[in-house]
């Protein structure tokens, strides 16, 4: 046989190889698709069989409540029907991302906890953002959770890292040897003045604060 002639052979045999790679592939992927649509219609509210994924769920109160329990007093979920092998019936739902928030996956997707509360306390998703009365973003009792829109978010913010006041809304002028006072509203920021006392500047930028910012004050650090 000559050179050329194996070479087509060789070729030839390649060829056939990757066309039965490519038809198992496709077959593979049929029978995925099949059997993934035995278990899930392609939209729906309703999980069909116990103990599969939740994948392709439009997630209503009805759904939450149906998979996790929730605690308003403490703001805790738990599980009540489990999706896989590694999540325990009655075990504590969710972990922390790197935000500082607890999220809980649900058919694949990431939510929320803060925003599944709301979703199971009044039967609707929040249209706004919810806010953490408190601050503190891992306390997901209904009572510490509201709707705000996000300038009403962003003024119950904590104190900024980089003040070296110690007071919100303080910061030290080097150029006039002052304090300044300064307020934020509406995605607007203001100076208030420059004062040599420290107090009075931040009882001027409290004074703003609880003027404009209402219920969404935040004084305290």
């Amino acid at each position: 046989m000559s050179a050329c002639a194996a070479r087509r052979q060789t070729l030839s045999g390649s060829h056939s190889g990757l066309r039965i790679c490519v038809a198992l592939f496709v077959f593979r992927s049929a029978a995925y698709s099949a059997r993934k649509a035995e278990f899930f219609s392609p939209v729906h509210s309703t999980i069909r069989k116990p103990g599969v994924r939740y994948m392709n769920i439009k997630i209503t109160q009805q759904i939450l409540k149906s998979i996790l329990h929730y605690e308003p007093a403490s703001g805790f979920f738990t599980w009540i029907k489990s999706s896989n092998r590694r999540i325990k019936v009655g075990s504590r739902a969710g972990t922390v991302n790197g935000r500082g928030y607890i999220q809980i996956r649900l058919g694949g997707k990431l939510y929320l906890a803060h925003r599944l509360a709301w979703l199971y306390m009044t039967g609707t998703w929040p249209k706004l953002i919810i806010d953490h009365v408190d601050g503190n973003s891992l306390n997901n009792r209904f009572s510490n959770l509201r709707e705000a829109d996000y300038s009403q978010n962003m003024c119950n913010k904590k104190k900024a890292r980089k003040n070296t006041s110690g007071y919100r809304g303080v910061v030290w002028c080097r150029r006039d040897k002052k304090w300044v006072a300064r307020g934020a509203f509406r995605k607007k920021a203001y100076t208030l003045g420059r004062f040599e006392d420290i107090e009075l500047a931040a009882l001027v930028a409290q004074n703003f604060r609880e003027k404009y910012h209402l219920e969404f004050t935040r004084n305290e650090p």
